[in-house]
């Protein structure tokens, strides 16, 4: 959870949204942050403190759920950092059990509704909380994948679950945009929660009073440091590398904005001096983690939790302090190859578990045959997607959005380069532009538009 506050004025109210802050005591005369600006173009969030405002702060006051000491679930007051101060359990799957069953115990008879993909994670949860006792239904966002769609179906039909398959409408209207971003808070990409918020407003309607997400199952997982392969246990982070190969792997908009001390180089070093730095720890695995765990999911599931406020309440149990400091603390061969996932599900449903994922048609089994057939596949798409992505070769591809959404792009970059915002140097028209960027400049031309932001700078460009 997230508070805005004014940097200059000691007596300034806090707010639980940036946009009623905006609405209520916009700090006139105030100019963008265009490094935060140029960070939001390139990853699609504002990360830490930065907001767009130059004078607007965001502070992180409390995840919104944790599992105490007294293993009973509450608010905590203050995000955790992780420090390894809690030993690792002697058994780390029955701590795992012994989590869900907290949680089972919290959730009672509630209606509650889970996300089910085809990966490892949203796999996990179901089956956790199979295995708790806890009952639940599922859904499913339909990305015309009949792979995907297949896996999810199996896994459903195996652990016995009601499963909702929902094709979310696409953005086709003016009015629709609007409401994105009110529910965006004007923080986060407001097409990346097209799906979301109409999945959350399905379920508020049909009488669920909670959803169950499996975001932050990373720090379970090797994901967020397979660029260090095999040195994980080096004591230096390599934190420009983790930049290059996960951050700004082939995209970066700091040519794009107008204003001369933005560099594509000052935009990573001040990404890694604001964000990365303060959280070092003794080895590039351990620091990875914190980057994950106290920058990365931290803002990603206060956005998303943001947008869904509206509908029902949301929580990711894999993002909570303990189970992100269970794998913190995990060996690192506990991890690789998705050791843990593969280690609970076989022993607890391996039925389940023998079923393939999306992630390069791999099972999520630990028995001697799948984990064969499994190696050579992940050698080939673990190791193949590394080498693109340290050699510079992964694409952001082209956009292939709808006629209203390339209409909606074009428009936001003219606003924004008459605004002065973006140089002369950016794209004239959507199809210049990644597709995971259009949602972001049609974002910030709506904040612009909103709060009549311009360049202050020195270089305008002409009207």
């Amino acid at each position: 959870m997230r508070i805005f506050k004014q940097q200059l004025q000691e007596d300034s109210l806090p707010y639980d949204s940036f946009l009623s802050l905006m609405d209520n005591s916009f700090p006139k005369g105030d100019t963008l942050d265009y490094d935060a600006v140029s960070e939001f173009l390139a990853l699609g969030n504002y990360y830490g403190s930065r907001t767009p405002i130059k004078s607007v702060e965001k502070e992180y006051t409390h995840q919104k759920y944790e599992l105490g000491t007294d293993h009973k679930f509450s608010l905590s007051q203050k995000p955790r950092q992780l420090t390894g101060e809690l030993p690792a359990p002697e058994d780390p799957l029955a701590f795992f059990d012994a989590y869900f069953q907290s949680l089972a115990d919290f959730l009672g008879d509630q209606r509650i509704s889970i996300d089910l993909t085809g990966g490892y994670d949203s796999r996990l949860l179901a089956c956790a909380l199979r295995s708790a006792g806890v009952k639940f239904d599922a859904v499913y966002s339909d990305k015309s994948s009949d792979t995907e769609r297949d896996i999810v179906c199996r896994v459903a039909n195996q652990l016995k679950v009601d499963l909702k398959i929902i094709t979310p409408e696409p953005v086709a209207s003016d009015s629709r945009i609007e409401e994105l971003f009110s529910l965006s808070d004007g923080m986060i990409d407001l097409l990346s929660i097209n799906s979301l918020t109409q999945i959350q407003r399905w379920r508020k309607e049909q009488g669920y009073i909670f959803a169950l997400t499996g975001a932050g199952g990373e720090v379970l997982k090797d994901f967020f440091w397979q660029q260090d392969f095999p040195a994980y246990g080096v004591k230096s982070s390599k934190l420009q590398r983790l930049v290059n190969t996960r951050m700004y792997p082939y995209f970066s908009a700091s040519e794009w904005i107008n204003d001369e001390k933005i560099t594509a180089s000052s935009t990573q070093s001040g990404l890694i001096k604001h964000h990365l730095e303060p959280v070092l720890r003794e080895t590039n695995v351990k620091t990875y983690d914190a980057i994950y765990y106290e920058v990365r999911i931290r803002e990603v599931l206060s956005a998303l939790s943001k947008a869904s406020e509206h509908f029902l309440p949301v929580h990711s149990p894999f993002a909570d302090y303990s189970l992100a400091n269970l794998g913190y603390n995990l060996r690192i061969k506990d991890r690789l190859f998705n050791r843990f996932h593969r280690s609970y599900l076989t022993s607890r449903h391996p039925e389940v578990a023998s079923i393939p994922t999306t992630d390069g048609n791999m099972t999520a089994s630990l028995k001697t045959r799948d984990v064969s057939a499994d190696a050579i596949k992940f050698i080939f798409t673990k190791g193949g997607a590394l080498i693109r992505k340290i050699s510079g070769k992964t694409s952001a591809g082209k956009a292939e959005q709808s006629e209203f959404l390339s209409e909606k792009t074009t428009q936001s970059l003219l606003t924004l380069k008459k605004r002065g915002i973006l140089s002369n140097k950016a794209p004239e028209n959507a199809n210049q532009v990644p597709a995971s960027v259009h949602g972001r400049i049609i974002t910030l031309a709506m904040l612009a538009t909103r709060y009549d932001l311009n360049y202050k700078g020195s270089k305008p460009n002409p009207s």
